[in-house]
């Protein structure tokens, strides 16, 4: 399913249902943090959470497939020194501290106190580190290679 914007900032975007959850709509960047916010408001859209994505990509592996090699602003700011590390995911989403070291479900969580972003790691770089995904909370100097929103039913 596509989608075009409304505005001047022409995206087209892709949808994954999320079921229950509403519609996930993905569109290629590049996109600044301001031009992120832009987009998803013009076209009636939600950030989404890390939480709620990690849930999408468990139920839907084209969502991971889509993203791999990409990073994308989500919602929120702040991820506390606490939650530092490798982590795997329970099925709602929620960072569990246990690690099994099965790539496609560990993720790198990076502190900060800036906006968080989700890094989906291709192929050969999942691999070699182990991980398949990072999650960071600060600021970065290039553009999202992808604007993520949510839409709810």
């Amino acid at each position: 399913m596509t989608i075009a914007t409304k505005s001047a900032l022409k995206r087209q975007f892709e949808g994954f249902s999320l079921n229950s959850s509403g519609t996930l709509y993905v569109s290629e960047g590049p996109a600044g943090l301001g031009t992120t916010r832009a987009v998803l408001l013009d076209n009636a859209l939600r950030p989404i959470t890390f939480n709620v994505l990690l849930q999408a990509i468990d139920r839907n592996s084209d969502i991971k497939e889509f993203m791999k090699g990409k990073w994308a602003w989500l919602a929120g700011r702040n991820i506390s020194e606490a939650e530092e590390g490798d982590h795997n995911w329970d099925s709602g989403g929620r960072l569990t501290g246990h690690i099994d070291m099965d790539l496609e479900r560990t993720i790198q969580v990076w502190p900060g106190s800036g906006p968080i972003s989700m890094d989906v790691i291709a192929d050969a770089g999942a691999k070699i580190l182990g991980k398949r995904y990072y999650l960071f909370a600060g600021s970065r100097t290039c553009p999202a290679s992808l604007i993520l929103g949510l839409k709810r039913p």
